[in-house]
């Protein structure tokens, strides 16, 4: 996102990560995403966790015991604030 001035669930192609898992060829049953800007990682994953509990939000995805897996990415350029991206899933067929 840094490399390419954006910050949104959608490349500037227009893709979420669903469609992007898939365009990478990676079969998956659920998929989630979170992403954070800010002065630093904690404050992110505050933000993210001090939401209402049992409502559909970053929390809600964070907690979600269907995810399987889960890929974190941070980046602190220049200007010194961090993003954080956070991608939870569960792979087609994975059995617990």
């Amino acid at each position: 996102m840094t490399a390419r001035d954006y910050f949104s669930h959608y490349n500037p192609e227009g893709l979420t990560i669903a469609e992007r898992l898939t365009k990478a060829k990676v079969e998956w049953s659920i998929v989630g995403e979170n992403i954070a800007v800010g002065d630093d990682v904690a404050a992110a994953h505050i933000g993210f966790m001090e939401e209402p509990p049992f409502k559909e939000n970053h929390r809600s995805i964070v907690l979600d015991n269907r995810f399987t897996h889960c890929g974190i990415g941070v980046i602190r350029p220049a200007d010194g604030l961090s993003f954080v991206s956070e991608i939870f899933f569960k792979p087609k067929d994975f059995k617990n």
